[in-house]
């Protein structure tokens, strides 16, 4: 925003937290139904399910994870890393593992075309994911059918299991609890969306209900993130899913199954297996090559090299500058040229990808958001030792990411202490959203600038949010800019008309929570927003939440933007 500048704050901030334990799921009592065992959520106003009724427990044996496979530390020489170490340390290629045995990528492309309806829910589900009754119809009767086999049962039962509860058509829910309660099938039981916070049910108002809708078809699924908003800020989801739809989907210089493949990328470097998962998915259901998931060595030059920047660009954005660009654009070899090298283009709509999903990995981890299914067979990658495109050993969050910057002190009077960065001065005064990013990625994506100006001006503005109300109007829009303007500060934005409201307005729990948000999201516990948000209603809790991540998302696009920005101007 207009009127700031470049800041290093000077104080301390406390270790960061180990990652979160994931709570139990809410009481339940048994129930029999069509002769399935199933679990009544005893908090079923709560579940935001589209009947309510029933789901079903799974009472097979856990199974065991795939031994870990071999580990290959990436060695980084880009600058920028902070702390000790470099942010590349904890990057690590592997092989893609199938239950414990390792299979290399030309196994499996061999047998790609032999079990293409099994690569991905997506591809499963697309043949019943459209608005054409007929069609789906059609579909859910292609869908039972290739459920008549035991491996696909065994594969998909979470997934079924989960869209006779929750997917917004009644046509669809119905069909598949039919196939159920005929086959006998036991699944696990549904976890709620969130293991931070009970949420309100969703009021199923005709808007909603398309919205959830659209969404299915446009998702192919229903996911935990879409129903946690949908049930606290419906508004936002809708503002949410315009955007993420222009980026990821609409027409665009970088293909799709690239685009999917940078996401997946940028949910990698914040740890979010969450994330990880369903971009892989994507990615395969848009055309993209399997042996791409057996690590980033497998990965085409132009991706490799983009991954040092994204960490750069998620931990440190304010080190990006123009070198950074013309690595990219123009690579280190003179020869190199083609595909092996980024356009100005390209490189916008990755810049707007990775920090839309940095600031969704805020989302997953700041609001507790449960995996959407968690019995599913492991034919993908996974973070933290498993087999991964993005394989970490199991690091304490310390170890994991340079460690985040000391949150600033705004005493109740008077401003802001700080010391400048190490940078040119009045760059972050001079670049701002309203008079140059929005401007800057019209030129490249006509759609899709206006779509995130509406996200960022929502976000502040929600309607259904009652965020600082208690307050008077006046003072909860000033609540809300002040979380905003906190988050900017730690990325070296200040806003000096807001210093004195900072701490006056945001206490020193929720500081620490905007903190670890910004820069370990990981580390966040249910406890850290019981403190910081104490008294808040879950639709306010997730709000903070919201607030906190857009406002990473657009510090560091701004900074990646001018990045962009200086190296043409050379």
């Amino acid at each position: 925003a207009s009127g700031t500048r470049c800041t290093q704050m000077s104080d301390t901030s406390e270790a960061a937290r180990t990652a979160p334990v994931p709570v139990p799921p809410p009481a339940a009592t048994m129930a029999v139904c069509g002769g399935i065992e199933a679990l009544q959520l005893a908090s079923s106003p709560n579940w935001p399910s589209f009947d309510g009724k029933a789901v079903l427990v799974d009472r097979s044996p856990p199974r065991s994870p795939p031994d870990s496979s071999p580990v290959l530390t990436l060695d980084s020489s880009h600058r920028g890393g902070g702390g000790g170490g470099g942010v590349m340390d904890h990057l690590l290629p592997a092989p893609v593992v199938m239950g414990a045995m390792v299979v290399t990528g030309e196994e499996e492309e061999a047998e790609e075309d032999e079990a293409e309806e099994l690569d991905s829910p997506l591809l499963f589900l697309k043949q019943i994911a459209t608005d054409d009754e007929e069609r789906r119809k059609a579909g859910v009767k292609l869908l039972v059918a290739s459920l008549q086999s035991d491996p696909a049962q065994a594969r998909y039962r979470g997934t079924i299991a989960r869209l006779a509860v929750l997917c917004p058509y009644e046509d669809v829910r119905q069909a598949l609890s039919d196939f159920i309660t005929a086959k006998g099938i036991s699944v696990s039981p549904q976890l709620p969306p969130s293991r931070f916070f009970g949420l309100p049910p969703i009021q199923h108002s005709e808007q909603t209900t398309k919205l959830l809708k659209d969404l299915f078809v446009q998702t192919n699924g229903v996911s935990n993130i879409d129903l946690l908003l949908a049930a606290t800020h419906p508004s936002y989801l809708s503002v949410h899913a315009q955007m993420l739809n222009a980026v990821l989907r609409k027409s665009s210089v970088l293909p799709r199954d690239c685009r999917h493949y940078v996401a997946l990328l940028a949910a990698g470097t914040l740890h979010c297996q969450y994330l990880v998962d369903a971009q892989e998915s994507e990615f395969l259901a848009t055309g993209g090559k399997r042996c791409w998931l057996c690590g980033i060595d497998c990965a085409p030059p132009k991706f490799r090299a983009l991954l040092p920047i994204l960490f750069t660009l998620n931990n440190e954005p304010w080190l990006l500058d123009r070198r950074d660009i013309e690595s990219l654009v123009k690579g280190s070899d003179p020869q190199a040229k083609g595909t092996n090298l980024w356009s100005i283009g390209e490189l916008v709509s990755a810049l707007i990808i990775a920090t839309t999903f940095f600031a969704l990995a805020d989302v997953v981890f700041g609001c507790g958001i449960n995996p959407d299914v968690e019995e599913e067979d492991p034919g993908g990658f996974y973070i933290d030792g498993i087999g991964s495109l993005l394989t970490v050993a199991p690091l304490s969050v310390a170890a994991q990411s340079p460690p985040p910057l000391p949150p600033p002190q705004f005493p109740a009077s008077g401003g802001s202490k700080h010391v400048a960065f190490d940078l040119k001065p009045n760059d972050a005064r001079d670049y701002n959203w309203s008079d140059h990013g929005y401007e800057f990625v019209q030129r490249f994506l006509s759609e899709a600038a206006p779509l995130l100006d509406k996200l960022f001006s929502h976000t502040l503005t929600m309607p259904d949010s009652t965020l600082g109300a208690a307050s008077g109007d006046a003072d909860a829009c000033r609540f809300r800019r002040c979380i905003w303007y906190y988050v900017h500060s730690m990325h070296g934005i200040v806003h000096d008309d807001y210093g004195d409201d900072i701490g006056r307005l945001v206490p020193e729990p929720l500081r620490r929570c905007l903190a670890a948000l910004a820069f370990a999201p990981a580390s966040l516990q249910r406890s850290d927003f019981e403190e910081a948000c104490a008294g808040m209603r879950a639709e306010d809790r997730a709000h903070v939440c919201l607030i906190g991540a857009v406002a990473h998302m657009q510090a560091c696009l701004l900074y990646g933007l001018r990045a962009v920005t200086e190296y043409q101007s050379c």
